[in-house]
């Protein structure tokens, strides 16, 4: 056990240096510059107060752990000033994403206009592909009732208003089913953005960004060209793409504070960091002349260098960390190790869950929820929001929310409840073109499932691939292939990544 601390002790105190080069390695590289965007003023502040507390590192580490308080509280303080700016940045990214909806859907409400009012509807045969669909579903798992979402989402939305809660609140109990209290609070805020952000929330941090949302409701959808709609759809597309791209920069932030929580928490002292380690030292102070002088001639250099330090190190690292996951596979009696080892032990994973830790998992499991919220009270706050949002917009506006917002959650009903709904939606539609955009949403939901059932191919061994394709005919006589152009294909989920190679956000590869 004593080869096994020693270990340790070496790995952490690596793992301090490597939390200060990834540090020197964010701030070095300048990734404000990648942003094609004005960045919002707050969000540069952020980076100005990372600075601030990368200066003080030097004094922090000049007093003894205990005594670090007052500097560790800046740290948490800001570092709960970034997690509610990603919370910002992700609401304001479900409004261009309800823009982009909208738009799409009169899009297509355009399209379908000019077929001819003599081809007949057949509501038999998309609720026949609909069900074909949902019997492919597996409804016992999660997966299962939310592919049904995608299929509830595109048909017209026939539900009182306390059908409605109650399916929201059935879903809700689905999808945060044995979840910690702290994820389902944050899931269920998250889907009431999901139903509806105002428009005036985002006119402070991007000005631009909200002129352009606000001609989107007043766009009148009569009078628009199909090179109109596109235009917007791009607008729609340029905003969800910034917004990502800051939400990036928000993640290194959040993981800067992290590196400084590390050192604050557990680096001795300077030389604890800095003995025989020279180049370490020097990239150091040259960090704090660059926030000093803005040199960035000097912050090429220095990404340059670190980065190549940093991969070097972790190929010498490797074997260290393989070494102490077998000494650690040995240890049966946890129960009887000395204290010292044991103490080892949580430090060396205090530091590992700082040094992995994520912006997007602070965001859904925040620290500090005043109280658990069951999920009846999550229900009722969720289906409050909507009513309160719904008393405010015309009735069609309301039907459209409320009818995409169920690709959200996952789908509570029986396979047979489930064609049951989609027949009653379907019979209740009097207006042709929304009866034919559904027609068309389904069947292209339908059909990338029948292509993924042939697209193994025929075992005929005869050398050929066979592919077949035969989307369904719903006989209005129309095509139903819309495309818009969002990457995440109608359901508008981001996965906000910001180009570092293990995609972690950590430079140790």
């Amino acid at each position: 056990m004593e080869k096994l601390e020693q270990k340790l002790v070496k790995l952490i105190e690596y793992k301090q240096k490597d939390a200060l080069l990834n540090l020197i390695y964010d701030l070095t590289e300048l990734p404000e510059k990648e942003v094609e965007y004005k960045i919002p003023k707050r969000v540069l502040d952020l980076k100005d107060k990372i600075y601030s507390c990368y200066k003080k590192l030097e004094f922090a580490l000049a007093q003894d752990i205990a005594d670090r308080s007052e500097y560790n509280s800046q740290l948490v303080d800001l570092s709960k000033e970034i997690v509610n700016m990603g919370v910002i940045i992700n609401r304001y990214t479900c409004l261009n994403d309800q823009m982009g909806e909208y738009l799409v859907n009169e899009f297509k409400l355009k399209d379908v206009s000019n077929i001819s009012d003599d081809v007949p509807l057949s509501n038999k045969s998309v609720v026949s592909a609909a069900a074909h669909f949902a019997s492919h579903q597996d409804c016992s798992t999660i997966e299962g009732k939310f592919a049904i979402s995608n299929i509830m989402a595109n048909l017209p939305i026939r539900m009182t208003k306390d059908k409605f809660s109650d399916y929201v609140t059935k879903g809700l109990g689905i999808l945060i089913d044995n979840l910690p209290p702290t994820f389902a609070k944050a899931c269920s805020d998250r889907l009431k953005d999901m139903f509806y952000v105002p428009v005036d929330s985002i006119k402070e941090d991007f000005p631009m960004m909200y002129e352009k949302i606000s001609a989107v409701y007043a766009l009148d959808t009569e009078a628009a060209t199909k090179e109109d709609f596109e235009s917007y759809i791009a607008d729609v597309d340029d905003n969800v793409e910034a917004l990502q791209s800051i939400y990036s920069l928000l993640s290194i932030y959040y993981n800067d504070v992290n590196y400084l929580l590390i050192l604050s928490n557990f680096a001795i002292d300077e030389d604890y960091l800095f003995q025989d380690e020279m180049l370490i030292k020097d990239f150091y102070y040259s960090v704090v002349d660059y926030i000093e002088n803005k040199d960035d001639e000097l912050a090429d250099t220095v990404f340059l260098q670190v980065s190549n330090e940093i991969e070097s190190r972790f190929e010498d690292s490797k074997p260290l960390e393989e070494e102490i996951n077998n000494l650690m596979d040995e240890v049966t009696d946890w129960e009887n190790l000395s204290d010292e080892l044991k103490t080892t032990i949580s430090v060396n994973n205090a530091v590992s869950n700082r040094f992995y830790r994520e912006l997007e998992e602070e965001i859904m499991t925040p620290q500090d929820l005043e109280k658990e919220y069951t999920t009846e009270e999550l229900a009722n706050d969720v289906n409050t929001y909507i009513a309160d949002v719904c008393a405010e917009l015309p009735k069609t506006k309301e039907k459209f929310l409320k009818q995409k917002f169920l690709k959200n959650i996952p789908c509570p009903m029986t396979q047979e409840e489930f064609v049951d709904y989609a027949t009653y939606s379907l019979d209740g539609v009097n207006d042709k073109l929304v009866s034919l955009v559904a027609y068309g949403n389904i069947f292209e939901i339908v059909d990338a499932l029948e292509k993924q059932e042939h697209e193994h191919g025929d075992s005929c061994d005869c050398g050929h691939e066979h592919h077949h394709e035969h989307g369904h005919d719903c006989s209005c006589g129309h095509e139903h292939h819309h495309e818009h152009g969002h990457d995440c294909g109608c359901g508008h989920e981001h996965h906000h990544e910001h180009g570092h190679d293990c995609g972690c956000g950590h430079h140790h590869h």
